[in-house]
């Protein structure tokens, strides 16, 4: 018998491995056998964002999908509407959040979890109108699209106060207030009291707004005008029933002579 040396063995070895893992990955192919796609590679979710009437969605819109644990999974910056939206995600179960509006006088965390909370700066209002869109989306290594609804998630306040010409400062107080705003859409915080300053136009009115608010957190409206005249200041408290909810504007208009009357106090008509 003809006697093998080392390195004959191995290169025999080598190429038996060779050959049955070549015969193996043949055998797949031609059995016409698909891979498995590894739910780490993503599945692509294309998203949708439109809102109602003839409101225009502001840019940048943020997109957020956040997983059963309430961690973001994935999110996107969206600069302009020429940007699709589209998301990266494994096979599971998430939540997908889009938010319009927030680029100013609103302060959230750039890797937020679903029970973050997005709040206003300093002061209780914003130049900029919210909107937020969710919806809920199961992924099962298929690509797919949703269509998310947004809507404004603040009131619009404004202020008008006519025959004031001899005042030299108003100040508008409106409580109480939510002071925050989650992720899943939940309003919350500790009560908060808006106090915002009037300016005085051309035309002898004070005005302040529009500006943006989170709803009332109470069943009923505590409204304070204060003015500043050559006699010293004086407060005028009201209470109404009508509250600030999200997705309406408010009015205020009142006139002064040496009293307040407010004209039909708070005035509401929505956006809706």
């Amino acid at each position: 018998m003809k006697k093998i040396n080392k390195g004959q063995f191995r290169f025999i070895l080598f190429l038996s491995l060779f050959l049955t893992l070549s015969f193996s990955c043949q055998r797949v192919m031609d059995d016409g056998e698909e891979d498995d796609v590894s739910s780490s590679d993503g599945t692509a979710l294309k998203i949708m964002a439109r809102s109602g009437g003839n409101t225009s969605i502001e840019y940048p819109v943020y997109l957020y999908a956040f997983n059963e644990k309430g961690d973001c999974a994935a999110k996107q910056k969206i600069t302009s509407e020429e940007v699709e939206m589209n998301l990266q995600l494994p096979s599971g179960n998430f939540k997908v959040v889009a938010l319009s509006g927030v680029s100013k006088g609103y302060v959230m965390s750039d890797n937020p979890k679903i029970s973050d909370v997005i709040t206003m700066q300093e002061g209780g209002c914003a130049s900029k109108a919210m909107m937020m869109g969710m919806a809920d989306v199961s992924l099962e290594g298929k690509n797919k699209t949703v269509n998310l609804m947004l809507t404004y998630m603040v009131a619009s306040l404004n202020v008008v106060l006519t025959k004031a010409d001899k005042v030299k400062q108003v100040k508008v107080g409106i409580s109480p207030l939510h002071s925050s705003l989650n992720f899943e859409g939940k309003y919350g915080g500790e009560e908060k009291k808006l106090e915002i300053e009037c300016a005085l136009g051309t035309d002898g009115r004070w005005t302040a707004g529009p500006v943006y608010i989170f709803p009332s957190s109470g069943s009923q409206t505590t409204l304070s005008i204060t003015l500043d005249d050559s006699k010293g200041s004086h407060t005028y408290g009201y209470v109404s029933k009508v509250v600030p909810q999200a997705n309406h504007p408010y009015n205020i208009g009142g006139s002064y002579t040496g009293d307040i009357s407010i004209d039909g106090s708070l005035i509401a008509k929505g956006w809706e």
